[in-house]
């Protein structure tokens, strides 16, 4: 599937849950303020956060969005924009599975082909078999970097970046 026909998505994880928005608008505002087009849910997003850009690709006639630190009048914001849990940024040329953090529990992730990510996830159902998946609200599967799965359970509250985990519950109620 190309850019042009791809879905452009961002899952969203702030203090209110979780949520998918299809992206299909050229800008987006996104904070904390009810004036921008993407509210967050936290009291360190900066009110007026980050803007989303919707730019032209390598690829003539494909798109991808371009996440950009600050305001409409470029005044940065607080906490900034991190992308990948490791690289802050000012201005950034999403990917698909880009995660970007803007403060402690706030993530976004950006995916261009929902298919893709369908098949991931009952991939991954398929595989687990009879087990059932426990979802953390604040977890993220992290598309493209592999799902990190682990029994010890990472602190949501306090780390900034933090890596999610993914805990699979048997049918004796034990968590591999």
């Amino acid at each position: 599937m190309n850019e042009t026909s791809a879905v452009h998505n961002l899952l969203i994880m702030d203090a209110r849950g979780s949520r998918k928005l299809p992206l299909d608008g050229l800008k987006y505002t996104i904070g904390r303020d009810v004036n921008n087009n993407i509210q967050l849910h936290s009291r360190f997003v900066s009110r007026q956060h980050a803007i989303l850009l919707r730019v032209p690709g390598t690829e003539s006639g494909k798109y991808l969005y371009r996440i950009v630190d600050g305001d409409l009048s470029g005044k940065p914001s607080v906490n900034g924009v991190v992308i990948n849990s490791h690289q802050r940024v000012t201005s950034y040329d999403l990917r698909h599975g880009d995660i970007i953090t803007l403060a402690p529990n706030v993530q976004l992730t950006y995916l261009t082909d929902d298919l893709s990510t369908e098949i991931l996830i009952k991939e991954t159902l398929n595989a687990i078999g009879s087990k059932q998946v426990v979802v953390n609200p604040g977890m993220n599967l992290g598309i493209n970097s592999g799902v990190n799965s682990t029994s010890t359970p990472t602190d949501y509250g306090d780390s900034y970046g933090s890596r999610p985990y993914l805990a699979i519950e048997d049918a004796t109620g034990g968590f591999s």
